[in-house]
C-alpha cells in the first residue's frame, strides 16, 4: 500500500499498514491468556473502540498543528480547545468506570503514546483530570517500556507533580 508504518511477517507473506491494524495483529499474535487484545470478543471489541476513539483524539489534535491558512487553523485551533476537556473526562469517566489497571491492553499503549504526542502540543493537556493523568504516568513508567519511553520520548509535564496532583 505505500504507506507507514509497515510491519512484514513471515518472510513477506504477509504485510501490513496503518498503525492500527498492526496493534491488533500485534496483540493478537500474543497468548490469549495474557489477554493483551482482550480476554473476550466484547473486551476485543471495547479495546478496539478505546483505540480508535484515542486516535480521532489524535487528528483533533494533530491537524491544527499543520494548517498554514491561519483562519483554519484558527477554527481548528478552536475545535480542539473546545473538544479537548470534553474528550477528557470522557476517557477519565471511562477509566474509572472500567479501573484501568487490572492488567495492560494494546489500547492502553496507544492511549499513552496518543496522550505523550498531544502533551506536547498542550503541556497543561491532564492537569484537570487527575485520574487520567494517574493512568498515564503509571503507564509511561510500567517497567517493560519505562525505559524505551525514558530514551525515546520528550518527558511528560505530568512528571512534574504539581498543588493538584494527588497521586
Amino acid at each position: 500500500m505505500g504507506q507507514v508504518p509497515y510491519l512484514e511477517v513471515d518472510d513477506g507473506k504477509l504485510s501490513i499498514c496503518q498503525t492500527l491494524a498492526i496493534c491488533r495483529y500485534l496483540a493478537k499474535s500474543l497468548k490469549a491468556s495474557d489477554y493483551f487484545g482482550g480476554a473476550t470478543k466484547s473486551d476485543a471489541a471495547k479495546c478496539d473502540m478505546y483505540a480508535e476513539t484515542f486516535m480521532d483524539f489524535f487528528t483533533i489534535a494533530v491537524e491544527r498543528m499543520f494548517e498554514k491558512d491561519p483562519d483554519i487553523k484558527a477554527k481548528k485551533d478552536e475545535k480542539f480547545e473546545k473538544q479537548c476537556p470534553i474528550r477528557l473526562k470522557i476517557f477519565e469517566d471511562h477509566l474509572k468506570k472500567n479501573g484501568g489497571e487490572n492488567f495492560v491492553l494494546w489500547c492502553d499503549l496507544v492511549a499513552v503514546a496518543v496522550l505523550s504526542m498531544v502533551e506536547e502540543t498542550k503541556a497543561d493537556l491532564l492537569h484537570d483530570f487527575p485520574d487520567l493523568r494517574h493512568y498515564y504516568r503509571n503507564m509511561r513508567n510500567l517497567p517493560e517500556i519505562k525505559d524505551y519511553v525514558a530514551q525515546s520520548w520528550p518527558p511528560a509535564a505530568t512528571d512534574q507533580p504539581d498543588q493538584t496532583d494527588q497521586d
